[in-house]
């Protein structure tokens, strides 16, 4: 089950878990710049944690966007 949702949005873990810090963080973002440089580190390590857990879904998924090529149709 878990498996099938991740498949069908898999950043959903990371988006959740990024906003729950950005909300925990909240009282510490005083400057612009911080929520800024909060924003591009969690987005960073989103991506890294989703590269680590799923490394062969990237071209899969980029694939899959271009139905027009049939290279989502090989496997």
């Amino acid at each position: 089950m878990l498996q099938h949702i991740h498949r069908i949005v898999p950043f959903h873990w990371a988006i959740t878990s990024f906003y729950v810090l950005v909300l925990l963080a909240a009282p510490l973002q005083v400057y612009s710049s911080t929520m800024l440089l909060e924003f591009l580190f969690g987005m960073g390590v989103a991506v890294l944690a989703a590269r680590r857990r799923q490394p062969r879904r990237w071209p899969a998924s980029r694939s899959v966007r271009c139905p027009g090529s049939g290279a989502g149709r090989s496997f």
